[in-house]
């Protein structure tokens, strides 16, 4: 049997009581009643209401300043609050909804108006309350696939160092060294997957902890193409640099950061452009309204986008049309993880729609001048 809404109904006049009660006799919904608030704190602490009714003019404390009291304690969807009253000009009805009333009805009314709106009161406070409760059980759940996914790292560090310690034994063209070098290979991939996870779930909890520093791009760069040219050259690809600028460009940046939203965005371009085909990064500066910035242009030769996808780019777990040349692996996050990483250090990064020879994202941050370092 479906439980009932509890309503409490503070009111000085019983017969009016009894005429509400009367309105509700065949709805889902008990009705309580007080003429006096004086225990009211205990009494919401130990009945678990679904909804206040309040009178305004009452004979030694207004409405008002009971749903003053009330919000101290409870929020508006934790305990909704209606005024019902006499008192029905614009004033008296804006400062019920200023004290935190969440509905006010005036005297007098439609019984079929106010049994709705206590039933869309209701219901909200009813949708609050699985929603919290929601939210508490995928808090829960984060935290323990957060542990867990943590928890893979050791193992498969293990299993990559040893299986590589191992591969050193066998000669290249010995069976057992193909079938080490796919171990190291997989599990280098499930490392990458499981630190994306981690990565995103910080982001996500806003526990990225940022220490900015004035660096030379160049330096972020190196860092970079240190990790992706060995990608680029098991596909044959090249990683081209050009630099439009002769000058140093400095960015007060959290270094580590960058160097990740710069890999992941070179090593997508590696992903899915064909064999044998170059990325090119241009490094260049631009000016804006609010100073100079750095301009990175990292373009690939793969299959782009379709238009419909482009503002789904940034979007987590995202799946496109394209896919990757050589048979790499995607969690989908890593586009995302990217563009909030860039957006932390206070620059940005898009999908340059008009470039019509695959793919092309732009990265923008801000350049420290000479001046203020």
């Amino acid at each position: 049997m479906k439980e009932k809404g509890k309503i409490l109904l503070i009111d000085d006049q019983e017969p009016f009581y009894k005429l509400i009660k009367r309105y509700f006799t065949h709805t889902e919904y008990t009705i309580d009643y007080l003429s006096e608030p004086d225990n009211l704190d205990d009494i919401l602490a130990v009945n678990n209401y679904d909804l206040l009714i309040l009178d305004v003019l009452l004979p030694n404390i207004s409405g008002y300043d009971i749903c003053k009291n009330v919000r101290q304690k409870y929020d508006m969807f934790e305990l909704p609050i209606l005024f019902l009253s006499a008192n029905d000009n614009s004033e008296n009805i804006a400062f019920g909804f200023v004290c935190g009333g969440n509905d006010y009805v005036a005297k007098p009314f439609e019984p079929s108006e106010l049994i709705a709106r206590v039933q869309t009161l209701v219901r909200l406070k009813k949708l609050y309350k699985a929603n919290r409760l929601l939210n508490q059980e995928l808090e829960e759940r984060n935290r323990f696939l957060q542990m867990n996914i943590h928890d893979l790292k050791s193992p498969l560090m293990t299993i990559m160092v040893l299986a590589g310690l191992v591969q050193k034994d066998f000669d290249a063209n010995h069976e057992n060294y193909s079938n080490l070098d796919i171990i190291v290979k997989t599990s280098e991939q499930m490392l990458k997957i499981v630190n994306e996870i981690l990565e995103f779930n910080k982001l996500e909890n806003n526990e990225v902890n940022l220490k900015f520093e004035v660096v030379n791009f160049d330096e972020i760069l190196a860092q970079v193409l240190d990790v992706q040219k060995p990608l680029a050259e098991n596909k044959r690809q090249s990683i081209i640099v050009k630099k439009e600028v002769s000058e140093q460009l400095k960015l007060k940046v959290d270094s580590e950061k960058i160097v990740r939203a710069v890999n992941n965005i070179i090593g997508n371009a590696i992903k899915y452009s064909p064999y044998e085909k170059p990325i090119e990064t241009i490094v260049s500066k631009s000016k804006g309204e609010n100073g100079n910035f750095l301009r990175l242009e990292i373009c690939d030769s793969g299959p782009g986008f379709k238009e419909d996808e482009i503002d789904k780019v940034f979007t987590s777990f995202g799946r496109f049309s394209a896919q990757p040349t050589g048979g790499e692996t995607s969690t989908g996050l890593g586009l995302m993880i990217a563009k909030q990483l860039i957006e932390l250090n206070h620059g940005k990064i898009w999908v340059d729609r008009d470039y019509n020879n695959g793919s092309k994202f732009v990265i923008e941050l801000p350049l420290v001048e000479n001046n203020n370092i």
